[in-house]
């Protein structure tokens, strides 16, 4: 009865896990001893059939069990076989195979590294084990790559019996990263073992497949690729390899081409129906290695599991014939130390003492050795030669029967698909002369053979090396000259002669060879007569010489049947040993045609004239011997019938790469298919890109001729096209294809356009005989292709035309990839389908799809053939995607009359895009972006598509109508539609049978040939991790697409590797991802919200974490993860598991994920749900309470029960605008006060809240009348932008956010938005600006008029659109409304500062101002410099606006920044109001601008001189002018000032100087006034003992004033005291206190940043001045501190240098005391610099006590230069030091500064900070930071405990302290302190 073959094998029974009745209706267990027992029969279709037992496991029998109610299985007709299936969740990655990589463990869908400290020997056999690998053989930190964050937190604990890794038992690590080098890199070995065989290393050849060990077959595997597996088994060298029948097995295929590329064994495993398996022999004990084959190397010899080398003094020729023996070699015929590289260690410690007869070198005896290393290039290198080579039958030793001896045994080698030119290397092996022929013969029955590969030959690999065995009935014949050879040659018919006698090689000399005998060598070998006879054209000569002169006759078969006369000669002169070349052959003709260009093809060699078998030719091949024949361009060739005969069978592949006809000619003894060939008599094209392009030659006399441009016309180029068998010409242009060529062709064709050939067309004489440059014509006729029988011109059989007649082409073997080609040539859209059509037989053009891939056009891939089976296609009539990845990816572009379009994304959205991927047969869109494949390119379409989405056309769809012709850069549609791939019948979406989609039809996959790399491909595309395991089933014949696995490998897309085909055999696929994702949700009694960082619960309530799956499995478990690790863990019920959390506390926050284990199939598999965000709120906890709605009132905020408002003091919009999106409200649109009674208050800083901290984290406890009000709005907000005023646009409704798309958004909407969130008129409304868009999307389009006061007040209209295409997200920028006014000045550039926010004028004070800040105030009141700012402190205390001067340098939104306050002070500032510079350095440099009537204007150089230059200067406030040149600061910009100025120099403002008019109204470049004024600074120090000492002053804008100095350090004074021209800063300090009075306030910071003191000065009121002390005579300059430099030295108000043979080390210590530095640590010359004149001239005589340096005695000194390197350069030690600790290197750092230790008070000292102070102590590395502890003593009282009450602080007696805006976090650190 028939067996239905339903090959229930493992992976597909456990796809019905389920236990679906419709997939086990009718199932029973017959012919047993119970209803249990028995055979397995199934009923389908109403016929009951037993089942296949292949590849059953009693897995698999246990749910056939279990369906029946039966108990166990317990066996069943075959062994167990157990399946062994990877997890998910461990990999390898960057290793070489699947068993090596980077070890990674997934956890929460995360991958995680491993550091080596984690992870031992047995956790590695453990994932070794689980990933089907062998036992591991490499563990090592960072063999594959550093690791990669985040780390894996837990050291695993391993037994090493457990099934998958995360079975093991683990323990917490508070590891968070590695150490560089440190990641665990694994290397499994491969699991392939033999057995059978007389040890480890011989027998059957096995792998570990699926859990089973399984033969391998052997298809064509050698020795080369066998030595792969005896290297991995760590055996010798591979020795033999061969086969025996195994039937009734399951084997699998191992593919040697895909071992060979380096692919793990394990990676090139496929199922296999054959029955053949593989034998194999390697050594045990002796290998070579690192040579050029397998008979070759360096020695090594393996005792103990261990290979050592040998040196040459223990090994000798006797030892070296026994290993060769041992490997299946030759005898050895080089021994030699170093050849195959160093020794490496271990060494072998004895010499062996073998006699030669020993099969093995482990049996011959030795004697005990000291030697433990070996010298170098003594390492024993052995070259075996190559088992016998002969050829036997002929009637020489060189001829005949190809026969190879391996391990004894003699066998014929199989001749298929060997050519002369691969025959050569066995020519050469035998020490022959050149090969002449090759060919086979046919036995009458199959022998025992060696397969040789000739391409394995060929690249240099030993006969022995590339051999497998076989059985065949072709046994190759090869012919080599006995007694000639032709060496170094580019061809078998060329080179350097040599001479065979007397079994030696000899050269020959010129003199001694002529003419004659030169016909008589090429004669011999076979080719045509000799072309170029020349000395040392191949060489210089080689010894020996030959002795003699021949003298031939030229008719000899052979150079030795030639006379010869003796010669003396011994050696010939550099330059004349014989070169000879023969001509390839005279021997290729046609015959049988209409001229000597058509007929039959035949190539003559060795006197016999023979046909060339057709098979596998092409029109490329055909062109090459139409050029050989010196004919025109190939026309067509074809297959002729006749009766069976010996031919040359010549390969085109080799033709095509430029060898000769016969080098790549086999000779076949039966065939009955011959070429005909017929080439153009008169025309050619030369140089193109394909047969029917190139530059035009015509032959005429015998000779080309090259034809110009003005003698060729359109007609003319019609008529050679015609008469090339190609299209119409399409391009007709000079020098296309080169420049032409002598001769020219001499007359003007005159054709009509009719005529058959050129030469019948009429011609007028010419007396042309050159071309200019340029002019010679080059044609490229188009490609005659059509499809023809289909709905459309883009549709039906395709058909190639040649020489008049159309021919379908041949289905076999297409894909859509080579469809592709033959749309685009065709100017037809995208490839839809191919498929074949099946008719009577008929001549079909053959055309391999691999060729067309390649770029070649498709008739130079043609081959005539006849078949039934016509190649049908469809391609699209009007969209197509250009330059994609992929066929289903591109630039989109749209045909309409003709002509292709592209497409803008203004004009394309989503709906769009999902018709144009369904109508090209590919699956939705997944990409949709501008720009992506490539820039537009004109034309552009011009309407706007409307698709609805259910349309089957793009041109279907409804359009508007449009103006647009062009796009803007990055605005071409780009679209990416998906691969539609899925995997069907399985247990989950990653597993089942693999079905392609194309054109609404699924497809299965046939599985002939597939691997497990390729099905990886699939289960990556399909996001399901990993391939587990491949296999088929076995249903009846259906359509499928048959897909190559190398195709898909190349990185094609599946659809692209397709073939249409038929097959029973379905591929089934199981990747790693199996379960479906885990469903996580929170739920709560008491609510739960949306917040920005997740979920959001109220503290100290009760929630819910829910887990659960969709049913696949019964049982399993739930793990509930917090932040990556596992917590708790409950069994599932009903498929879900509920952890309930009764008490909500800050330590909840964090990421959770739902973790599904369930074990089936023998294994444990686990899923991953989403991860799951929840946040505690500390205060839900925050509130607006009062408003018009949630989102408008006073803020209060809750802390331990209490409601609390908030002070109004300091906030910002900034602030304000995070309370908002807490609250899950709109932007912050206003803030203010409301006053109450005074009350107790939370007091936040809002640049705490800025920084990301919470409420609560930033609040103080106060008491207050001043409460914040705040309005945010309850519908829009802007989201990622710059400011407060821009971003991108979300709307509210329904409690949710939503997205909106441009399409429904215009610019009267965006004025209504930017008014309601109180900013200006929007400036930049644009897709994408601040990110792309969100679900969900808003589904109405707003109407807005433009007057509403809100965005939900706007009408809007349905709309169906739920998605925006990629970069179609509303992105708004509102411009900043910041009014800004001087007031109470002479002029609207000059007076008090004041501000309009929130609807009120104010003053606005800033902090921290500088005149630098001033400037920008002054720029946006489009006023010029800035002159002069103060503050004045005399009006009555009012609310002001108040804002800092980083807030103002920083050019950000000062609406962000503002904060109401309460102050006495007014700001005042002077702008110019007609001058400015800009682009400058400072405020008194730059590129002059002059205003008038409101416009500023650019000045020319030649209307502005020098006393105006003094004039600007003075009017800005600054010193006299130092520069004046232009373009120094930029180019003029227009407009251009018109008339000259004429100033005196003694005017106020550049405007009070008369001018002259002028026509000028532009500048040459570089004539743009450039001025530079130098800056004005009067400094002094007075009342102190000198000019160095005393209270700073500095005079500006003619008033001296006291200067006060904000954070004001030495760094700072070190400038002072530079620009007083005294020496090093050694004190400051702040003067006593003052009677009020002003002063001038300069910013340190600034000073030190390199700005000008102009730029950093205020004036300000003060109590306060600065004192400060210089030294008066020495400084140090350039050092890196104020304590090092070169020193130099001031004596009549001059400051010296000094040189070291001046100085020495008690000189030192005074200048460091003086400066009030620590000693001097290093005294060296030219450490800062070198010296500068003028120099010290003095000797220093210094005792070390004294205070300054020019108090030592010193003696005079004639010198007046120092030698270079001799300046003295000083490092003081910094005055470190610590105390009260256990030794000098602990305690409390004190400083000493101008004589005084203190210690040094800093809350926030860093380790870091702390090694560099021990570094400078000369102590080790830090340990440890303390912070002492407050000496007073201090206590919390009147609490509930000793943790709470009011704080006092004992000083004598107990006191309350006093705070003023403390918060949490500072008093945190107070108490820590205490």
């Amino acid at each position: 009865m028939d067996h239905l073959l339903l090959l229930l094998w493992s992976s597909g029974v456990r796809a019905k896990g389920k236990h679906n009745s419709a997939e086990f209706d009718d199932v029973r267990l017959v012919g047993g001893a119970s209803r249990c027992a028995g055979t397995l029969e199934t009923k389908h279709l109403g016929e009951w059939r037993p089942v296949v037992y292949f590849n059953w496991t009693l897995n698999a029998a246990a749910v056939v069990c279990e369906h029946l109610d039966c108990g166990s299985a317990l066996t069943f007709g075959r062994r167990p076989q157990h399946p062994l299936i990877s997890p998910d969740s461990v990999r390898l990655l960057n290793g070489s195979s699947l068993c090596s990589g980077r070890l990674e463990v997934k956890s929460n869908q995360s991958w995680s590294s491993v550091c080596e400290a984690d992870f031992d020997q047995q956790d590695a056999e453990v994932v070794c084990r689980e990933l089907g690998c062998g036992p591991p053989s490499v563990l090592q930190g960072a063999l594959y790559g550093e690791v990669e964050a985040p780390v894996w937190s837990r050291e695993f604990q391993c037994g090493g019996h457990e099934s998958a890794l995360l079975d093991c038992r683990s323990s917490g690590s508070a590891r968070s990263s590695c150490s560089p080098g440190k990641a665990a890199g694994l290397t499994c070995s491969e699991p392939v073992r033999l057995v059978g065989g007389a040890s480890r290393c011989a027998g059957t050849l096995e792998v570990k497949h699926l859990g089973d060990w399984r033969p391998v077959d052997v298809p064509h595997w050698t020795l080369k690729e066998s030595a792969v597996v005896c290297e991995h088994l760590d055996c010798g060298s591979a020795v033999s390899v061969g086969w025996k029948e195994a039937a009734g097995m399951n084997l699998v295929s191992v593919h040697s081409d895909c071992v060979k590329s380096g692919s793990s064994i394990k990676e090139c495993i496929t199922l296999s129906p054959f029955s053949s398996m593989m034998k194999l022999y390697c050594t045990d004990s002796v290998r070579l290695l690192n040579g050029s084959s397998l008979c070759s190397g360096r020695l090594e010899v393996k005792s103990n599991q261990s290979w050592s080398s040998v040196c040459e003094a223990d090994f000798d020729q006797q030892d070296a014939e026994v290993v060769c023996r041992e490997l299946g070699c030759g005898p050895p015929s080089v021994l030699q130390g170093a050849l195959y590289g160093e020794v490496e260690a271990p060494v072998w410690s004895r010499e062996f003492q073998c006699g030669g007869h020993e099969s093995a070198l482990l049996d011959c005896r030795s004697s005990g050795s000291a030697r433990n290393s070996c010298s170098p290039g003594k390492a024993a290198g052995l070259t075996c030669s190559e088992p016998d080579v002969r050829l036997v039958g002929g009637a020489s030793r060189c001829a005949e029967t190809l026969e190879v001896k391996h391990l004894g045994d003699w066998r014929p080698v199989e001749g298929s698909d060997w050519m002369i030119k691969k025959s050569a290397v066995v020519c050469e092996h035998l020490d022959c002369g050149s090969a002449v022929s090759v060919g086979w013969r046919e036995e009458s029955s199959p022998l025992a053979v060696w397969v040789i590969r000739h391409d394995c030959v060929q690249f240099g690999s030993a006969l022995r090396d590339c051999a497998a065995s076989n059985y065949s009935s072709s046994i190759m014949n090869i012919t080599c000259s006995d007694s000639v050879r032709l060496l170094n040659g580019s061809s078998l018919c060329s080179g350097r002669l040599e001479v065979k006698s007397n079994q030696s090689w000899s050269s020959m000399c010129e003199a001694d060879f002529d003419q004659q005998d030169a016909e008589v060598v090429c004669r011999e070998l076979g080719c045509g007569p000799p072309s170029v006879l020349q000395g040392a054209l191949y060489g210089e000569v080689e010894a020996p010489v030959w002795s003699r002169e021949f003298q031939c006759g030229g008719h000899e078969s052979a150079l030795l049947d030639c006379r010869s006369s003796g010669s003396a000669r011994s050696s010939c002169s550099p330059g004349k040993a014989v070169g000879l070349t023969c001509s390839e052959f005279d021997d290729v003709r046609l015959v049988g045609g209409a001229s000597r260009c058509a007929g039959t093809l035949e190539v003559k060699h060795r006197g016999l004239w023979r046909q060339v078998d057709y098979s596998d030719w092409t029109m490329k091949a055909a062109a090459v011997v139409c050029a050989h024949l010196d004919c025109g361009s190939v026309l067509t060739f074809k297959w002729r019938v006749q009766t069976h005969t010996s031919v040359w069978k010549i390969n085109p592949d080799c033709v095509q790469s430029g060898s000769s006809l016969m080098a790549c000619a086999t000779l076949l003894h039966d065939s009955v298919l011959i070429v005909d060939l017929n080439c153009s008599d008169s025309v050619r094209l030369l140089n193109g890109s394909s047969l029917c392009s190139g530059r035009l030659e015509v032959k005429s006399n015998q000779s080309w001729s090259s034809v110009c441009e003005a003698d060729f016309d359109q007609q003319d180029a019609e008529v050679v096209c015609r008469e090339l068998g190609c299209g119409p010409p399409s391009v007709l242009q000079g020098a296309l294809y080169g420049e032409v060529e002598a001769p020219v062709w001499s007359r003007e064709f005159q054709c009509r356009g009719h005529e058959s050939a050129l030469l019948d067309c009429r011609s007028s004489g010419s007396a042309r005989t050159s071309c200019s440059p340029g002019k010679a014509v080059g044609l490229t006729c188009s490609e005659p292709v059509r499809l023809v029988g289909g709905a459309s011109r883009c549709a039906g059989i395709l058909e190639l035309k040649r020489l008049v007649e159309w021919r379908p082409v041949d289905y076999i073997d297409w894909t859509l990839k080579a469809a592709a080609v033959a749309c685009e040539h065709l100017d037809c859209g995208s490839a839809l389908t191919f498929g074949l059509r099946l008719q009577n037989s008929t001549f079909v053009w053959k055309i391999k799809p691999d060729c067309v891939d390649s770029g070649s056009a498709l008739m130079e891939c043609a081959t005539s053939d006849y078949s039934p089976f016509i190649l049908d296609f469809t391609c699209s009539d009007s969209v197509r995607l250009l330059n994609g990845s992929s066929l289903c990816s591109g630039r989109l572009e749209v045909k309409s009359d003709q002509s292709w379009s592209s497409v803008c994304e203004a004009d394309f959205d989503q709906q769009d895009a999902e018709v144009v991927c369904r109508e090209l047969g590919c699956g939705p869109p997944s990409v949709l972006q501008g720009a992506l494949y490539g820039e537009v390119e004109a034309p552009v379409w011009s309407r706007e598509f409307q698709c609805g989405g259910h349309e089957s056309a793009l041109l279907d769809c409804r359009s508007s109508g449009s103006a647009r012709s062009s796009c803007s850069p990055g605005k071409a549609v780009g679209l990416t539609c998906s691969e539609p791939v899925r995997l069907v019948g399985g247990a989950s979406r990653c597993a089942g049978i693999l079905e392609l989609k194309r054109l609404g039809e699924w497809r299965p996959v046939d599985y002939i040939d597939w691997t497990l790399k390729a099905a990886a491909v699939a289960c990556e595309h399909l996001d399901c991790g990993s391939a587990l395991t491949f296999g088929w089933r076995l249903e009846n014949y259906t359509s499928v697409w048959k897909i190559k696995p190398d195709c898909v490998d190349s990185g094609s897309a599946l659809m692209e590797c397709a073939t249409s085909d038929y097959s029973p055999l379905i591929l089934d696929l199981t990747c790693s991802d199996l379960l479906v994702q885990p469903i996580i949700s929170l739920s709560s009694m008491d609510g739960v919200s949306e917040g920005q960082q997740g979920l959001l619960v109220s503290r100290s309530s009760n929630f819910t974490i829910s887990c659960s799956i969709q049913p696949q499995y019964p049982g399993g478990s739930f793990h509930l993860t917090f932040n990556k690790v596992y917590k708790y863990t409950q069994a599932a019920v009903n498929h879900s598991a509920h952890f309930l959390f009764p008490a909500a506390e800050p330590a909840h926050q964090g990421s959770y994920s739902c973790v599904y284990d369930v074990y089936v199939f023998s294994h444990n598999f686990s899923s991953e749900s989403r991860l799951l965000s929840v946040t505690v709120s500390e205060f839900d906890d925050v509130r607006l309470v009062g408003g018009a709605s949630r989102c408008a009132g006073t803020l209060e905020v809750k802390h331990r029960g209490l409601w609390r408002q908030v002070d109004y003091f300091d906030w910002t919009m900034k602030a304000a605008a995070v309370v908002c999106a807490h609250l899950d409200c709109g932007s912050a649109l206003t803030f203010g006060r409301r006053p109450q009674h005074p009350t107790s208050v939370w007091k936040i800083k809002p640049d705490c809240v800025d920084s990301g901290s919470a409420l609560m984290e930033c609040a103080a406890s106060d008491y207050s009348s001043r409460i914040l009000d705040l309005t945010c709005s309850d519908s829009v907000r802007l989201l990622n932008g710059s400011s407060l005023c821009s971003g991108r646009l979300e709307v509210k409704s329904n409690q949710s956010w939503s997205s909106v798309c441009e399409a429904d958004f215009d610019q009267q909407a965006a004025e209504v938005v930017c008014r309601e969130l109180g900013c200006g008129p929007p400036s930049v409304l644009q897709g994408a600006l601040y990110g792309e868009v969100e679900a969900p999307v808003w589904s109405r389009e707003f109407q807005c008029g433009g007057h509403e006061s809100a965005l939900l007040d706007c009408r809007s209209s349905g709309s169906a659109r739920s998605s925006c295409s990629p970069g179609k997200a509303v992105g708004l920028t509102c411009s900043e409304v910041a009014h800004v006014r001087l007031v109470g000045g002479a002029s609207h550039c000059t007076g008090k500062l004041e501000m309009k926010h929130l609807g009120e004028w104010r003053p606005l004070v800033v902090f921290d101002w500088r005149l630098i800040t001033a400037a920008v105030t002054c720029e946006h009141l489009d006023c010029g410099s800035a002159v002069f700012r103060e503050e004045s402190s005399e009006s009555p205390r009012r609310p002001v606006w108040k804002i800092t001067a980083e807030c103002v340098l920083s050019r950000s939104s000062l609406k962000e920044c503002v904060t109401s306050q309460e102050s006495y002070v007014d700001t005042k500032i002077n702008c110019s109001d007609s001058v400015r510079l800009l682009n400058g350095s400072s405020l008194c440099s730059g590129r002059l601008e002059v205003k008038s009537n409101q416009s500023w204007s650019s000045v020319c150089e030649a209307d502005f001189d020098q006393q105006a230059a003094e004039v600007v200067c003075r009017e800005l406030g600054c010193g006299p002018p130092s520069v004046l040149q232009g373009a120094l600061y930029g180019e003029v910009e227009a407009p251009v000032w018109s008339r000259e100025f004429q100033c005196g120099g003694h005017e106020s403002a550049l405007l009070d100087c008369r001018s002259s008019g002028s026509a000028r109204s532009s500048c040459s470049p570089g004539k743009a006034v450039g001025l530079t004024c130098s800056e004005v600074y009067h400094v002094r120090l007075v009342g102190g003992t000198s000019h160095c000492t005393g209270t700073l002053e500095l005079k500006h804008l003619g008033e001296w004033r006291p200067v006060e100095v904000s954070d004001w350090r030495l760094k700072t004074a070190a400038v002072f005291c530079a620009h007083l021209d005294c020496g090093s800063a050694i004190l400051t300090e702040k003067g006593s206190e003052s009677p009020y009075r002003p002063v001038w306030e300069i910013n340190a910071e600034c000073v030190q940043s390199q700005y000008s003191l102009k730029e950093c000065l205020t004036s300000q009121g003060s109590h306060f001045d600065t004192k400060l002390k210089c030294s008066d005579s020495v400084r140090l300059l350039n050092g890196s501190s104020l304590c090092s430099g070169r020193l130099e030295v001031k004596s009549n108000q001059s400051w010296s240098s000094v040189c070291e043979a001046d100085f020495d080390q008690q000189d030192a210590e005074v200048v460091c005391r003086e400066l009030g530095c620590g000693p001097p640590s290093v005294l060296q010359g030219a450490l800062y610099g070198e010296v500068e004149a003028p120099v010290w001239s003095r000797e220093f005589q210094c005792g070390g006590h004294e205070s300054a340096l020019l108090d030592c005695r010193r003696s005079g000194s004639a010198r007046s230069s120092c030698s270079p390197g001799k300046a003295v350069g000083l490092t003081c030690s910094e005055p470190f030091r610590l105390v009260e600790g256990v030794g000098r290197c602990d305690g409390t750092l004190e400083i000493k500064h101008v004589g005084e230790w203190r210690p040094v008070g800093n809350y926030d000292e860093t380790m870091k900070r702390a090694a560099v102070y021990c570094e400078y102590l000369d102590c080790g590395s830090v340990t440890s930071v303390r912070k002492r502890r407050y000496s007073k003593p201090v206590r919390l009282v009147g609490g509930a405990n000793r943790c709470d009450g009011t704080l006092e602080m004992k000083m004598g007696v107990w006191r309350s302290v006093e705070f003023e805006e403390w918060t949490l976090k500072e008093a945190a650190t107070f108490l820590d302190l205490h």
